[in-house]
């Protein structure tokens, strides 16, 4: 049975550098981001960490998008609240309420196949 098939929806995002490592870190808990996906709790966020300073620093191509390039780094998140049209939240964006699950240092840009996560922790 697939992912999609149990209900798991995997949305793959970029994350900025220092956003990313605050996630990483435990200390950022929550996702403000555009509402283009009808995200749910339950589904799985990977963060691939994304540097716009940076351009295909070794060349290949891979990973590779003008005005920056995904630097290798990756976590997933699970979401477990989704704040929709209140508290200021404009229309068009969601808060998302995220716990992080696994982070690997070293992910090729290449593809997502063969990764070994390390889980962190688990959502209560």
């Amino acid at each position: 049975m697939t992912d999609e098939e149990r209900g798991v929806r995997v949305h793959e995002l970029k994350s900025w550098p220092e956003t990313f490592r605050k996630v990483v870190a435990g200390a950022k808990c929550a996702e403000w981001r555009r509402d283009d996906r009808d995200y749910r709790p339950g589904d799985l966020l990977l963060l691939r960490e994304w540097d716009p300073e940076t351009s295909d620093p070794d060349g290949s191509g891979h990973g590779h998008i003008v005005g920056g390039a995904y630097t290798g780094e990756a976590a997933v998140a699970i979401v477990t609240d989704v704040l929709r049209g209140s508290f200021d939240v404009p229309r068009g964006y969601a808060v998302l309420s995220i716990v992080l699950m696994a982070v690997n240092e070293g992910v090729s840009r290449y593809g997502f196949a063969g990764w070994e996560m390390r889980a962190l922790r688990s959502p209560d």
